[in-house]
């Protein structure tokens, strides 16, 4: 395909260009890969290490395949045994693409410096800074780094940190997590774990990271189809709705001859996110039926769908959630996928009628199934608005062309609603910061304002 970029897409590629360090914290959908693959094309990088998902692996090999400006870029995927990533380094390549979960091992195996540019997409995996795939990045003196991401701030703040930290060594958000808490965070008094945003900081910390940020939001860029979201409620019976009422009021319950006691808080929340969702996992792990009221709306959504020819996606949270949906689907004859495998996503993109893909949203990063199918079935919600989000936009981007339908199962009185404000509230943050630091701004300025800050005499 001959590639035409949108003004956008042409004011990134200048800015990655321009900029040895790149936040490009685009929505999903504008084409963050084919923009940084065009500015690797035109500044002739090489090589370049590419950190992305396990499942987005091999989509930036079929993004470089798809263009023709593109044909002259090789490019090598690492991955498969350990002794299939060594031999994969060794092939010649301008760009080799590697799984997250590999990073620590290659950077045992290998100098990273090697590398002419870094590229990390989906980014915000890395917001982590104690873990080993963030520490196997962290200090290493590429030319070049981009991160990637449409959801930097998956919860407050403090995410921001170890991303940028990658990309400056800590010169703008400080030296230390340590230190950046101190500044901008409060310590939760009833647990010294948790860290909140000090009032007013947000804002003040996104005017730091300004001048190598360049952020877009697809609303504003983007004449995408309708999308529709529809709620459908279904109801607990009465002896149902006390069952749920007994285990969250006195942490215990009764069901069916099973016992089930709730040490704490944290566990009574995920145990009533089961029973919304109709089942419950005991002491031993073992999942137990509750209700089928999820499981029945679910059928009779996926039998319209399968009337009309169409593909469906089906997105869930839990283990038992995926098992009554693998076995709705069975009943009704309709081909299944699990998501979580490249063989499944390779299979469902092929053209067909009437399927259903299953999609844990963990495992949904970087997906392009717009061209596919234009219609999700939120079976149950995640707690992460990353996850939320993320997965909305596997189908509802550039290149959707259909009106796109978002169908969300929803037992009343239930768990179900607080799940929803959880994931609303996280959502806030994430959009401020796309808001403050849009591309338009002037970066000259904010680069003038980064270079006046003392940040280690306000930390001192």
């Amino acid at each position: 395909m001959e590639f035409k970029p949108h003004d956008y897409q042409k004011a990134a590629i200048d800015f990655l260009k321009a900029h040895k360090s790149s936040a490009l914290l685009l929505d999903c959908g504008l084409g963050k890969t084919i923009i940084v693959l065009t500015a690797i094309k035109e500044m002739r990088l090489g090589p370049v290490l590419v950190v992305a998902p396990k499942l987005v692996v091999e989509s930036w090999v079929r993004e470089v395949n798809k263009w023709d400006h593109l044909k002259d870029l090789s490019i090598v995927a690492v991955q498969g045994t350990e002794e299939e990533r060594v031999a994969a380094l060794k092939k010649p390549g301008i760009i080799h693409v590697i799984s997250r979960d590999n990073i620590s091992w290659l950077s045992k195996i290998c100098n990273l410096d090697q590398f002419a540019m870094l590229v990390m997409d989906e980014s915000s995996s890395f917001k982590d800074e104690t873990s080993a795939r963030t520490q196997a990045l962290i200090g290493y003196n590429h030319p070049r780094k981009v991160i990637m991401t449409g959801t930097p701030i998956p919860k407050n703040i403090e995410d921001l940190y170890s991303q940028y930290k990658i990309l400056d060594g800590g010169r703008r958000l400080g030296p230390s997590l340590a230190k950046f808490r101190k500044v901008f965070m409060d310590q939760d008094p009833k647990n010294r774990h948790n860290y909140k945003p000090k009032p007013g900081v947000q804002k003040f910390v996104f005017s730091r990271v300004q001048d190598i940020t360049i952020s877009m939001q697809s609303a504003e860029l983007l004449d995408l189809p309708p999308l529709t979201t529809v709620k459908h409620e279904v109801e607990m019976t009465p002896a149902e709705q006390a069952i749920f009422w007994q285990l969250a009021n006195r942490y215990c319950l009764n069901f069916d001859g099973v016992e089930l006691n709730v040490k704490n808080s944290g566990i009574l929340t995920n145990k009533l996110a089961q029973l919304s969702n109709g089942f419950f996992y005991d002491k031993d792990k073992v999942a137990h039926t509750f209700h089928r009221h999820k499981t029945e709306m679910l059928e009779s959504l996926l039998e319209s769908s399968a009337c009309n020819g169409e593909d469906v996606i089906v997105a869930y949270n839990y283990d038992e959630d995926r098992n009554n949906i693998a076995r709705t689907c069975k009943e009704l004859g309709l081909p299944v996928f699990d998501m979580k495998e490249n063989a499944d996503v390779e299979s469902f993109i092929r053209p067909g009628d009437s399927r259903v893909a299953m999609l844990h949203p963990s495992g949904g990063m970087g997906l392009n199934l717009q061209e596919y199918c234009h219609r999700l079935i939120w079976y149950s919600l995640p707690y992460s608005y990353e996850q939320f989000y993320q997965t909305l936009k596997r189908v509802y981007r550039q290149g959707q062309k259909e009106h796109t339908f978002i169908h969300n199962i929803e037992t009343l009185n239930s768990y179900d609603q607080r799940i929803k404000r959880i994931v609303s509230a996280k959502g806030e943050c994430n959009d401020e910061l796309l808001r403050t630091t849009k591309w338009i701004q002037d970066q000259v300025a904010a680069k003038q304002a980064i270079d006046n800050f003392d940040l280690e005499r306000v930390i001192a």
